[in-house]
């Protein structure tokens, strides 16, 4: 054996054993209720090097010599540890609303103020994320299909770019390339022609970015007649807990939470739930020509941001949305959940993702391959059940 060669396969042996101790070495972390014991879904845990979300069991996987980790979760006191911890127990906030000192706001100008200034007070050049991309629907109470991928994010400004998106033009603002599919699964029905999410063309995208939420929210504030409120109910080092509801047409209910730095005048959480079951149904034709009529529910949308190196950076987008289908004389329920987790962020060029997805289409019409790898992602017991199921 040549000497090259030796050194050769002594590398490759030992990238094998790295990497099959790093792997054995990670642990499951569970965030809980101190006041309670519950577990905390989707807590935020900020690592030196990524950032990673609880599922929804309160259960991440993380390195067992990961130090100096950051949790928090809105509502909670946020922890700082140095070193790993197989329970951590988050404090609430506040007890009780009706016992804390409420401050009211202009909510209508704190949107219209971080929207006007958003290219200043988050950064807004080309970058690049490694990502956890999540999708998933039920129909009638069962999961129908579940995608879990690590992914490429590529975005021109961190913002949505409504100039391209009236040009149907999305790729030159915003793309994803699906690395490695961890989790796939998808089981055939009668109602896979029919979108959930019933996105327009010049929406594409938009979920992924809060200034396009902002101007949303905004359309909705500025509808005539509408009522709108802002309460501050908690002010912790200039970071304030901000309630908000607005009330614009009858059959719509709109309220949420954020989380607003009062020094940099960015919000870093926004947490908006939507309810608009009060509306009748309507007909709508899927793609192949089917007509069937849709009655929209209640969701949720929200965002994460965090501070590194001066710069605010995304750290998830999420929707999540139910509502009912009526189709061939049949009532079906259909919820939809898509997560983003940001998990590292780089600097990048104008640069194109050579096996970008076409976000117009549905996802499983993008997957490469229905290859399932081992992975890092803590899977819920109720996930879990669904890939193992024959």
């Amino acid at each position: 054996m040549t000497e090259h060669l030796s050194r050769k396969l002594l590398f490759t042996g030992f990238l094998f054993l790295y990497s099959f101790f790093f792997s054995q070495n990670l642990k499951n972390l569970k965030i809980i209720g101190a006041e309670d014991g519950k577990p905390i879904p989707n807590a935020r845990i900020i690592l030196p090097a990524e950032i990673i979300y609880t599922n929804d069991d309160g259960v991440a996987m993380i390195p067992e010599n990961t130090i100096n980790l950051e949790v928090s979760k809105v509502g909670y006191q946020t922890e700082k540890l140095t070193q790993f911890t197989p329970i951590i127990k988050l404090k609430l906030l506040y007890r009780d609303i009706e016992e804390i000192k409420i401050t009211n706001i202009d909510i209508k100008k704190l949107f219209e103020d971080v929207r006007d200034n958003y290219s200043k007070r988050y950064y807004s050049k080309p970058s690049l994320y490694d990502i956890i991309f999540k999708q998933k629907y039920t129909v009638d109470d069962k999961t129908n299909s579940l995608v879990i991928a690590e992914a490429k994010f590529w975005a021109l400004s961190n913002a949505y770019n409504f100039k391209f998106s009236n040009r149907e033009d999305y790729d030159k603002f915003v793309q994803i390339e699906l690395n490695n599919i961890k989790y796939f699964k998808f089981i055939k029905s009668d109602l896979d022609s029919i979108s959930q999410t019933n996105v327009k063309k010049n929406e594409v995208g938009g979920n992924f970015f809060l200034n396009y939420e902002l101007r949303r929210i905004l359309l909705h504030i500025n509808v005539a007649g509408a009522k709108y409120s802002g309460k501050i109910v908690a002010d912790d080092n200039n970071e304030q807990t901000i309630l908000f509801k607005i009330e614009t047409m009858p059959g719509i209910k709109v309220e949420g939470t954020l989380l607003y730095n009062a020094i940099d005048k960015v919000i870093t959480h926004y947490e908006l739930d939507f309810d608009q079951s009060g509306f009748a149904p309507y007909k709508v034709n899927d793609k192949n020509g089917k007509e069937y009529e849709f009655q929209a529910g209640t969701g949720t949308i929200s965002f994460d941001f965090y501070k590194k190196n001066n710069k605010y950076l995304p750290s998830q987008a999420n929707i999540e949305s139910d509502g009912y289908i009526t189709f061939n004389g049949e009532k079906h329920s259909r919820t939809y959940e898509r997560k983003v987790t940001f998990q590292t962020f780089r600097e990048a060029k104008n640069e194109s993702l050579p096996n970008r997805i076409d976000m117009t289409k549905n996802m499983w019409e993008n997957i490469p391959n229905h290859e399932q790898k081992d992975s890092k992602i803590a899977l819920s017991k109720e996930e879990q059940e669904f890939i193992d199921e024959k």
